[in-house]
């Protein structure tokens, strides 16, 4: 696991609750649930993989310029979210396959790589997103209600963009679009600028 302050608390299973202001240096193994109980926020102080579900029961997790890897799924109580900027890096991976949550960030609304590699399952942006840098999607992306801005290298391997009505994708930038870009659902509006 590695270390953590004495503030953070791990039970004998090995899942961890941070309840006072904290930065996070530890990973934690697939199985293992991290908690945010804390109204300042925590924030990451290097790169960390969170193996088990991670849940913003009260307060934000800053990403900053790190990346999060994140192995199972992802639970935030209103209003917390991921506090991301624009140099933030977001990679949901394999874990237990199973469906993932939906992604809710604030800070910025543009990160810069996201990568979602769960074929099969989808992955639900719950705001307004755009990826600066790489984006890559083994599975579908849905982003019903909120703007996907895709401006930086662009790689399907499988699944769609999934949109509603409301749905506003905009392909701006620059970057390599690998493949065709998958589309399900409608779109409220579809821009391309590149």
């Amino acid at each position: 696991i590695g270390t953590a302050s004495p503030v953070t608390k791990l039970d004998v299973f090995g899942n961890a609750r941070v309840t006072a202001p904290d930065s996070i240096v530890f990973n934690l193994a697939t199985g293992e649930t991290f908690t945010i109980d804390n109204g300042a926020g925590v924030t990451l102080a290097s790169n960390v993989t969170i193996g088990g579900l991670l849940y913003l029961d009260n307060g934000n997790l800053s990403v900053n310029n790190r990346t999060l890897i994140l192995n199972d799924s992802f639970l935030a109580d209103a209003p917390y979210a991921l506090n991301v900027i624009s140099t933030s890096n977001i990679s949901i991976g394999l874990g237990d396959a199973g469906p993932f949550g939906t992604l809710v960030t604030t800070g910025s609304t543009a990160i810069n790589n996201l990568t979602f590699n769960r074929n099969g399952q989808t992955l639900n942006i719950g705001n307004n997103l755009t990826t600066n840098g790489t984006f890559i999607h083994d599975g579908n992306i849905a982003f019903n209600g909120v703007t996907l801005d895709i401006k930086g290298a662009y790689t399907p391997t499988s699944g769609s963009l999934i949109g509603n009505s409301t749905s506003i994708l905009i392909i701006s930038g620059s970057g390599a679009i690998t493949g065709d870009v998958p589309l399900s659902g409608t779109l409220g509006t579809l821009e391309i600028n590149r």
